[in-house]
């Protein structure tokens, strides 16, 4: 019995440093070789049709498009093998992050999984739609003099497409372009673009939560999100309650917003801050999860107050997935702060105030009294409204 509670021990290989050169050499490969080549054929392919003409027809050489097209699907094709062969070296790990490549640089297990997570996405959402969308317009006659079918159905969209798949093409150039830099990031440079993500998210956010409290249009991309809108009659006493309390969550929201833009900026630009290089996979991975959640949670903390805004009647369940919401929401805030304040470097010079050891108060304490202030009071709001006390009176 007592060998059904033995537990599995992880194993891993070390890079030798044959590996780490060859994997090297791949990743040297497809920065400098596979993408920019990409990039190369996609702009012979947009020249080759005559996009960019300034006559109001193009003189497209659609034979040697053809060519670039099966061209540009073999670059592809070497691109994706050779982003899926920097898969780690590790057996046994289940999923786990690495603990013991701290000193690989780029070639770090959760940076290489970020890098074939960018390539993979560029290739299925977007070369590949971009890759489908000139073969349509090569095939379908609109870029020919002598278009086979003149009707002002088949005439109208050229322009537009012409526009449509300039725009397209610089769209996916660029994203290739950030792709071949990603690589040349540091530790901190990699945690620190997925903190500007969670900002914008959040900003995003903001936008939406002003709106609907001043009850302005919203345009949230879900259409239960505007259902109450577009139905006015469909309201319940307690609705001026529930938008008190979305109004309660806008002082969280903000403060969240400033807590991330800490960790990537400063009013000088410049960051107060750093992580260690000589970080692993899994300790990264463990504070940019920390880190992530925090939006997340917030996140999805307004999208049950938005449910519950939108329905036609009063729902005690939803405002208890808020209630549970706002728990999480503390918990992961007070999360993401102490492992923070466990991998966080200062950075010390005349510029950055503070001597190092209190820049971490300096920064983050008045953040976490000012969250807990309005998180109680948001709480108690919450539980107001559970038990169906309104929070205004109307």
């Amino acid at each position: 019995m007592a060998n059904d509670h033995r537990q599995t021990t992880e194993t891993e290989e070390i890079f030798t440093n044959d590996v780490a050169d060859a994997q090297m050499a791949l990743l040297t490969q497809i920065q400098t070789s596979f993408l920019p080549t990409c990039q190369q054929q996609l702009t012979e392919l947009k020249d080759s049709l005559d996009l960019e003409s300034s006559n109001t027809e193009p003189n497209p050489d659609l034979q040697n498009a053809s060519v670039i097209l099966s061209r540009l699907s073999d670059t592809m094709d070497q691109l994706s093998i050779s982003a899926n062969s920097l898969a780690p070296s590790v057996t046994s790990l289940e999923g786990h992050s690495s603990r013991v490549d701290h000193e690989h640089g780029a070639l770090k297990g959760i940076r290489r999984d970020g890098l074939l997570q960018e390539i993979n996405q560029m290739i299925r959402d977007e070369l590949r739609d971009l890759f489908e969308f000139y073969g349509d317009l090569i095939t379908s006659g609109q870029l020919t003099h002598n278009n086979p079918d003149p009707s002002a159905d088949n005439q109208t969209p050229t322009a537009s497409h012409r526009t449509q798949v300039i725009e397209m093409t610089a769209y996916v150039s660029q994203t290739m372009t950030l792709i071949v830099d990603y690589p040349k990031l540091s530790d901190f440079g990699f945690i620190q673009s997925d903190w500007i993500y969670q900002e914008q998210l959040l900003n995003g956010n903001l936008t939406k939560i002003t709106q609907r409290i001043t009850g302005s249009p919203i345009d949230e991309g879900a259409r239960e999100d505007n259902q109450a809108r577009n139905h006015p009659g469909q309201q319940f006493p307690l609705k001026p309650s529930v938008v008190e309390l979305i109004r309660l969550a806008v002082p969280l929201l903000k403060i969240l917003r400033i807590f991330f833009n800490r960790l990537f900026t400063t009013p000088i630009g410049k960051t107060r801050f750093m992580v260690s290089d000589q970080m692993c996979s899994f300790d990264l991975k463990c504070l940019k999860e920390q880190t992530e959640y925090v939006a997340r949670d917030f996140i999805n903390m307004y999208k049950n107050l938005a449910r519950l805004h939108d329905a036609n009647r009063f729902d005690n369940r939803r405002v208890e997935h808020v209630r549970r919401d706002a728990k999480m929401l503390t918990s992961r805030f007070d999360a993401s702060l102490a492992s923070l304040r466990f991998h966080m470097v200062p950075l010390d010079s005349q510029l950055h105030g503070p001597p190092s050891g209190n820049l971490f108060k300096t920064l983050f304490y008045p953040l976490r009294s000012e969250f807990r202030v309005c998180m109680e009071k948001f709480s108690l709001a919450a539980n107001e409204l559970y038990l169906g006390r309104p929070l205004v009176q109307i």
